[in-house]
């Protein structure tokens, strides 16, 4: 729910200034004019309120499914094949480097099993 900010009036009230002058033995009485007191009035003009106009649907200029190639389609093939080919460089990637933890893995288990066979002919030369 909105509110509207009620407008701030100022009041006319307007005092006027004292002056005061010393008054001297020597010096001549100065006459001073006062400047003329404006009035302002505290009626305030209203804003005039714009009607809010609704969009309106415009008919389509061609149909939604159209296919003509046009600078936009090309660039749209250039970025797919891009993306395309950074998602198989990836694949590459990950398979080469699950290729070497294999290997890794090959290499560990060999010398895990030859350590075991060394430690079994130890012990059965020793009972």
């Amino acid at each position: 729910m909105a509110t509207s900010k009620k407008p701030t009036t100022k009041s006319a009230k307007t005092t006027p200034k004292k002056t005061t002058t010393r008054k001297t033995a020597t010096a001549k009485k100065s006459s001073v004019k006062k400047a003329p007191v404006r009035s302002r009035s505290t009626a305030t003009k209203k804003p005039k309120t714009q009607q809010l106009e609704s969009f309106k649907v415009s008919a389509p200029t061609e149909p939604f499914m159209t296919f003509r190639l046009n600078r936009q389609t090309a660039y749209w093939l250039a970025l797919g094949i891009v993306v395309l080919g950074m998602g198989a460089w990836i694949l590459k990637l990950q398979s080469d480097i699950q290729y070497i933890y294999d290997q890794i893995e090959v290499s560990n288990s060999q010398s895990d099993a030859a350590e075991a066979q060394i430690q079994l002919r130890t012990q059965q030369k020793e009972n």
